[in-house]
Formats: C-alpha cells, structure tokens, sequence
C-alpha cells in the first residue's frame, strides 16, 4: 500500500478508525492503542522530511489532491505552514475562502506569502482596493511591500499601468517603491509610452538616489541601467552604471546594460561594455549573459564564439562556487548554441569542480543548479547522477524538489513527477537521529520509573546523543538509589558527561541517601555541587528527604538555610508535607505560612505557581480544603498572568499535576484542558490520568494517545501499567538493548510469565 499513491494516507486512516473503535469500548484497551499509535507515528514519519516546496511541485503538474495531503502529512509545524501557505487556492474576486485559509497560518512568515498571493489575485481580477486592503493587513513592513510589489506585478501584466503606477508610488521605502516603480517602467517601454517612460523614469532614479544603503542603491541602479537601455537611453545607461560606487555592483550594472544591448540587436556594443568589466568573473558572467542574448537571435556563431572567450575568461577566476555557477552557465548556452561537445565536457569539468567546495551549502547549490540546467537540456538521467553525489538523502530530496520544479516551471510534467516521485521515496528513507534519540530516553525513563532499571540503562548506553544520553542515566541513577542500590547509581552518575546532569544525578542518589542515615556520603555529594543555583536544588530535596525521614528538626536547619526564595518555600513545603502525614498539623501550619510569606519574594511567575500549587497539595492533605481551594484559585491567577503562552503552559501543567497529586482530578482536568498549547495540554492530561487511574484515566491517555507521538504517554503508562511498558519495549526495540540475563519472566505482567497485561489499579 506504502508503494501507490497516497497509500499511506489511506492506511493512517485505517489506523484512526481503529483508534476510534478502541475509545469506543467502555474500558479502552491501551496496549492495542500504543501499538495502534506507534503503527502511525512510524508511518507518520515518512513524512517528516518532506521539503516544503514538493508539495508545490505536485500542484504545479496537476495534482492538487496528493499536494494537499502532502502538505498537511509534514509533522514540523513550520515547514507544513510553509508547504499550505503554497498552496492557498486562488479565488475570485468575491470568494473570501482563501483569505480565511491564509489567516489561519499561524506564523507570520508562513502567513505574508499566503496573504500576498490572495492580493496578486484580487489585483487580477480588477479588485484593486480590497488587493491593498490584503496587502497592507501584513503586520511586517518589508512583507507588506512585498505584497504591494506583487500587487504592482499583477496589474502590468494585466496592462493596467496606471493604478500599477498609483500602488508603486505608495510604497513609502525607497528603495523596495524603485523596485515597484521599475517593474511599470518595463511594461510602459514594451508598449511604446514615451511620455509616461521619461517622466517615470526621472522620478525612479531620483528615489534610487535617495537610498541611504550603498549596496541596495547600487542594486536599484542596476535594475535602472537595464531599464534605460530598453528604452534606448544606452549612454544615460551606461553613465548610471558607472556612477555606482560599489565594485562588485557597477559589474552586475555593466552585465545588466550588455544585456539589454545584446536583446536590442547591438551585440557590438554589448560586447565592448562585457570586455570593460575588470573583475574576471563578473566579465564571464557578462559575456556569457551576452551569448544568450545572441543566441536567442539565432546568432549561433557568434554566440558560441563569445562563450569560448568567457571560458577563458573563467579560468582566471579562483573561488570555486563561482567558476562552478559559471562553467554551468557557459555549459548550458554551448549546448543550446549547438556545441554539445564541448558542453558536455564542461559539465564534467563543473561537477569534479563542485566537489572541491569546502563550504557545504554552497556545494550543493552549486550541483543543484547543475543538476537542473542538465535536466532542462533533456539530460535528466545525468541530472540525477550530479544529485546522488550531493552528501545526505535530506539534501538530495531537497535537489530533487529543485529540478522537478525547473521542470515543472517548463512545463515538463512527466519528468517533473518522476522526479518529485523520486524525492518523496528519497525523504521516506531518512531517520531522524534526534526524533530516535527522543524515544530511546523517553523509553529509558518509563522503564526507570516502572523498576527496571536495568533495561533502562541499557536502552540508555544505546542513544548517541551525549545530551539525551546523559538525561537517561539521571533517571537509572535516580531509579538505583530508590531501589537502595547507592553505590551502582553512584558509579552512574560519574559516567555522565553532561556536568548539569550529573549534578542531577547527584541530587537524586543524596536524596535517596537520606532514609539509610549516611550523612558522611550525604555531606561529601552536597559538598561538590559548587553551582549556587543546583546546591539550593539539592539542600531543597534533601530538607524534604530529612523531613520525610522523621528528621524534621534538621530538615527545618537545613531549609532556612537556603538564601533563593524559591528553593526555601520547596524545601518549607516538603517539610510541611511530612508534617501533616506525621500529624504535626500545628507545626506543619506554620511552616506552610511560612512558605507562603516567600511566594510575594519570588520573581519567576512559573515558580511562584509551582510553590503555590505544592501549598496546595498539603493543605489538601491537611484537610483544609477552604484553604487550598483559594491557594488553587492564587495559582492559577499567576499562571494565567504570564504573557508567553509557553511559560503560561508550563505553569499551568505544573498546577494540574499538582492539584492531581492532591486529589482534586477534577479540577486537575479542568485546568489541563483550559491550556491552549496542544502538547502542553496532553502532558498535564497524561498527570492526571496517572493519579486518576481506573477506566477514565486510562480513557486520558488513550485520548494522548490517538493525537500524539505515542512516546509522550510512557511516563503515564509506567505509572499505571507498567506492564505494558515492558511489553513495548520487547516490542520496539532491538535484541541489543537488553542486559544478557535479564529475567524478563520475573516482570510483572510480562508475556514471558504467563500473565494477561494488567492495569495496577485492577
């Protein structure tokens, strides 16, 4: 099915019908879910690397359906905005369907270009008002100029100079209103309006003066020189082109004018203005510009005969991207004049080049652009040879979306699909290092948090990020100590590399120390956490460890001696939690007014929420239930007060798990679902469902489930069913991840023993 067309979409349709039947039951089986949402996910992921401008390409040759459903397959939320904002439909000009698919991009800079189609259009259709009206609501000025230009391109091409003219000179930038007001001027030249061409042209080249910039000035002279040599105005043009001050500039200015000169029929001259630029790679690009001029005439002698001095021209210049775009460019006019000899051995001569590229991007620009302009000569077979010599499959689907675009462009379909086939079998082939990482850790910690901390290492010593590596070991260490192995979790924690992590891993083995009594091991750990910010982190735990411990006199000490107002009202909470569970509810009073005197002293909004929400858990543990109500309603007040919704999220997820751990699910769902973030809001979902438990929890995380990346739901899952994650981790991954002896059979739930998968709430 993976083979034809669209068959993955229908088999991801098939996988979500399933899904709905399982929801459907009346206690959702949730091991079927997770393999049902790692069938998807893995499907899923075929798509992941899909360029962004391929679905494009299959709407340019007539397949709007597979575009569409290609563009919406891309997980990366900004490359699919960009891949939808191309392919925003056009409207007529009474049809506002496209402008509400454009303002539903959510980015900016996926929106502008969706928003600037919708004005070409109307501007097409005659709606010029409401084209402006488009244009201007883009909140970017340099967007919205672009939109406007795009604007200015629709009505010339509909002949309409005149209010062309009129949305040209309101552009208020300079220089992007010489851009607009160029772009009239060409069209006034082809259709013979002396008149409005001279009065025009004055008023561009007075603006392009203005500009304060050199180099755009001298880019916006160089569209000017082009100009006034079309309108035959060649020794104004020329005075231009020598006027600007930048080098590299008054070559592009000179090439431009060799150019219009060579269109014009006076390839004499052209070619005396391509011999008069000084810098050897500009004059090739100049000569070679020429012989296209002349060749398009039919002047196939003479253009062959200026290419072969601007090869020689080439040889003398020394960076090797720009003697490669050249050889190509010097190649393609060869061929097209007849010689494809000497063309083909330019083309060779430009791919072993290319290859000598030190910079990477520049390389694979440089055979991209081989790639197509061989493809354009019919040589697709070698097009394709140039593109499987770019390094990485990333980087060749996206040479390939390149080419079938060129080709599309030309109005080659059948080539274009082929290749555009080729790039989407291209893009299926790539894994995602970081993506597999991400599981791999996702996967160790489930299996830390569900006891087995043995399998949890060895999925943790198998991912080759250092960072995600290093994430791993703390939870082993962390599961180690808890499980009162110190000196193993010890042994792992100085395997990490990371130094932020290890100190972690260190906190977690002190903590864990605390029940046992070693104050030696304890005091010798806290000492060598030298990071202020860590070594209030790790007084904080350890108060709450000394306070859970029964020790609730030294876990006071220690708390009061933590200076960050933050760690301090962590480390008063924790003591007024075993307080309260030792029935101190007196004492246990003062110290959580005491935490909350410290709330008004903390400056981070996501802190301040999470302090409240842990004031929340224990006046709920001690019964007082006015109180904690009013904490929750506190917490939630500055949660919602922070303006990124990022940290609002956050704060928010912090709540919810909190009011969950108190008992309070209800609210805990409550809040959970009022968080906008779609990733944030299943996090804080998944919390709750773990503290839930029974059928609607595990209802929570099959909903997780059916919408996200199966990985998100593992923490749950180990809380709840631990089984189940065993199960799937002798599902996913390889033999090689397991310690030789392990003895699965010992797992609870485990297909090895002989027991149906259980829930621990059963």
């Amino acid at each position: 099915m993976l083979d034809v067309p669209g068959g993955a979409d229908v088999a991801l349709a098939e996988i979500a019908t399933a899904q709905e039947a399982v929801l459907a039951e009346d206690d959702p089986d949730l091991l079927a879910m997770v393999r049902l949402a790692i069938s998807r996910d893995t499907l899923s992921r075929r798509n992941t690397n899909v360029p962004a401008d391929l679905p494009a390409v299959w709407a340019m040759i007539g397949c709007p359906v597979r575009a569409a459903a290609l563009a919406g397959a891309i997980a990366d939320p900004r490359r699919r905005e960009q891949a939808l904002a191309g392919l925003v439909a056009e409207p007529s000009a009474s049809d506002d369907s496209a402008r509400a698919e454009a303002q539903s991009i959510t980015d900016p800079d996926q929106q502008a270009p969706a928003l600037t189609k919708l004005a070409k259009t109307l501007a097409v259709s005659g709606d010029i008002e409401r084209a402006k009206t488009v244009a201007r609501s883009i909140a970017n000025a340099y967007q919205q100029d672009q939109a406007l230009i795009a604007v200015v391109q629709a009505l010339t091409a509909a002949e309409d100079t005149v209010r062309a003219e009129d949305v040209a000179t309101s552009i208020p930038h300079p220089g992007r209103q010489a851009q607009a007001m160029i772009i009239v001027l060409r069209t006034l030249i082809a259709a013979g309006d002396a008149t409005r061409t001279g009065a025009l042209l004055a008023r561009a080249e007075e603006v392009a003066r203005s500009i304060i910039d050199p180099y755009r000035q001298g880019w916006v002279l160089g569209n000017l020189v082009e100009v006034l040599a079309a309108a035959g105005q060649t020794a104004r043009a020329e005075a231009v082109a020598r006027s600007i001050t930048g080098l590299d500039r008054q070559a592009q200015a000179l090439t431009s004018l060799a150019a219009a000169l060579a269109a014009a029929g006076d390839a004499a001259l052209a070619e005396t203005v391509a011999q008069s630029i000084t810098n050897p790679g500009r004059q090739a690009v100049a000569m070679i510009v020429v012989a296209q001029a002349l060749a398009a005439s039919d002047e196939t002698a003479r253009a062959v005969a200026l290419a072969r001095r601007a090869e020689s021209a080439a040889r003398l210049i020394t960076d090797p991207y720009q003697r490669t775009t050249t050889l190509t460019s010097l190649a393609q006019v060869l061929a097209g004049a007849g010689d494809t000899a000497r063309a083909n051995e330019l083309a060779d001569r430009a791919a072993c080049l290319a290859q000598s590229i030190a910079d990477l991007d520049q390389r694979v620009q440089a055979l991209t652009n081989l790639a197509a302009m061989l493809a354009t000569l019919d040589d697709v077979a070698r097009a394709e040879t140039v593109i499987w010599s770019i390094p990485g499959p990333d980087r060749q689907a996206q040479a390939l979306t390149s080419v079938a675009r060129t080709l599309a462009d030309a109005g080659d379909a059948i080539r274009a699909s082929a290749l555009a086939e080729r790039a989407e079998t291209v893009t299926q082939s790539i894994t995602n290092a970081h993506q597999h990482g991400q599981t791999l850790l996702r996967l160790a910690k489930a299996l830390a948090t569900a006891g087995d901390p043995d399998r949890a290492e060895a999925v943790t010593q198998s991912i080759t990020s250092p960072d995600e590596r290093s994430q791993g070991l703390v939870a082993v260490a962390a599961a180690l100590s808890a499980a009162g192995h110190h000196e193993r979790a010890e042994a792992v924690t100085q395997s990490i590399t990371k130094p932020d992590r290890q100190i972690q891993a260190l906190i977690a083995v002190a903590v864990a120390l605390v029940p046992a009594g070693d104050h030696t091991r304890i005091a010798g750990i806290a000492a060598s956490i030298t990071n202020p910010h860590r070594q209030a982190q790790a007084l904080a735990g350890l108060a709450e460890a000394l306070a859970v411990a029964g020790d609730t006199a030294e876990a006071e000490t220690l708390a009061r001696s933590i200076t960050s107002p933050y760690r301090q009202a962590q480390a008063l909470t924790g003591l007024s939690r075993a307080l309260v569970a030792a029935g101190d509810t007196t004492r246990a009073s003062g110290t959580t007014e005491q935490a909350e005197a410290l709330v008004n002293s903390i400056t981070n909004p996501v802190h301040q929420t999470q302090t409240l929400a842990g004031l929340v858990e224990v006046l709920t543990a001690a019964s007082a239930a006015g109180q904690a109500s009013i904490m929750a309603e506190r917490a939630e007040t500055v949660a919602r007060s922070i303006a990124r919704p990022d940290r609002q999220a956050q704060a928010l997820t912090g709540l919810s798990k909190a009011l969950a751990a108190a008992g309070d699910t209800t609210r805990a769902e409550t809040v959970a679902r009022s968080i906008t973030n779609q990733d944030q809001r299943a996090r804080a979902l998944l919390a709750v469902a773990a503290e839930t438990r029974g059928i609607h929890g595990r209802r929570l995380v099959s909903s997780a489930l059916r919408s996200h990346h199966w990985t998100v739901s593992l923490d749950a899952l180990a809380r709840m069913c631990p089984s189940i994650v065993y199960t799937i981790a002798d599902e996913v991954l390889p033999c090689g991840t397991d310690r030789a002896g392990d003895p699965q059979a010992n797992r609870p739930g485990s297909p090895e023993s002989g027991d149906r998968v259980q829930h621990s709430d059963e």
